[in-house]
């Protein structure tokens, strides 16, 4: 299972309707759990930027 779409599909809200409703499965809903759970040291060595990249990064990218 990736991660890194759960955490998409979690911060992945459409801006002109913010009440949008997010369905998360129960496989899911415990990757989560897992990852709350952890202790913040764990936490902190997960990359963010792999998971949600800069908008510069995005703009600079050659196609």
């Amino acid at each position: 299972m990736n991660i890194s779409l759960i955490i998409h599909k979690l911060y992945a809200y459409d801006a002109a309707n913010p009440v949008t409703k997010i369905y998360i499965n129960s496989a899911e809903a415990k990757v989560i759990l897992k990852l709350f759970n952890m202790s913040l040291k764990h936490f902190r060595s997960v990359n963010f930027n792999r998971i949600r990249p800069r908008k510069s990064s995005q703009l600079t990218r050659p196609f």
